[in-house]
């Protein structure tokens, strides 16, 4: 998600219909600051969806500067956010 002061309402509505329904787990990759996406995961959070409450923040734009430019710090925050989030999620399953 790019998280700037001002997002497009369509994106709030996207956000805020993710019901337990549509989604079980969401989980942030933000390209912006902490302030700024704390609103989208409030608005995920409202609409009863829950929220991994690891965020990997990202600079630079997404997709996460793909095959561009990541250096081998940037990869291995990656790799330990997605190994976080998947053991935050099995262990609210079991």
């Amino acid at each position: 998600v790019s998280a700037g002061a001002k997002m497009p309402d369509s994106f709030a509505f996207f956000c805020k219909s993710l019901s337990r329904a549509r989604s079980q787990y969401v989980a942030f990759v933000v390209d912006g600051t902490p302030e700024n996406a704390a609103q989208i995961i409030n608005w995920v959070k409202e609409a009863g969806t829950r929220v991994c409450e690891n965020v990997l923040y990202v600079n630079g734009g997404l997709p996460f500067k793909f095959l561009r430019g990541v250096s081998d710090e940037e990869k291995q925050a990656a790799e330990n956010w997605i190994e976080a989030t998947l053991a935050e999620i099995s262990n609210a399953q079991a």
